[in-house]
């Protein structure tokens, strides 16, 4: 949590600021709240594209590992092969607009943590640059 008197990082849920003693307000706390649950949905998207790519990886070791244990391959055996190659192609098509899709959404709750401004008196988030809050009416930056 930074110390908004002196800019000074402190731990997450600290009641004072370290290095100037402020006390910090409910409404900095709130701040830090919401940028941690940000943080935790950025994990989360992280974490289930990586399930994702993991399982796609099983998959895809289980087909090699059939294909290589066939020496005497019929007609039949190489066509379900060809089709499960051909949906895993589908799958891994699929993920990587998905691993893109949840990129992009990372990318944008990065922004949010970077820009816009947070009332100090109400908390009231604004995506873009304002000089008054809309909730309290408290001049901001």
């Amino acid at each position: 949590m930074k110390c908004s008197n002196c800019g000074v990082e402190n731990l997450e849920g600290a009641l004072f600021c370290k290095s100037c003693g402020n006390k910090f307000t409910k409404e900095e706390q709130k701040v830090e709240t919401k940028k941690t649950s940000v943080l935790q949905e950025m994990d989360t998207y992280l974490s289930e594209t990586s399930k994702m790519i993991d399982l796609l990886y099983e998959k895809f070791e289980e087909v090699k590992k059939e294909f290589h244990s066939k020496s005497d391959i019929n007609a039949n055996e190489l066509l379900a092969l060809r089709n499960k190659k051909e949906q895993l192609e589908k799958e891994n098509k699929m993920l990587k607009e998905q691993t893109v899709i949840q990129n992009n959404r990372i990318e944008e709750l990065k922004k949010q943590l970077q820009s816009g401004v947070t009332c100090s008196k109400c908390g009231k988030y604004f995506k873009e640059k304002v000089i008054f809050c809309s909730e309290c009416g408290t001049k901001l930056g």
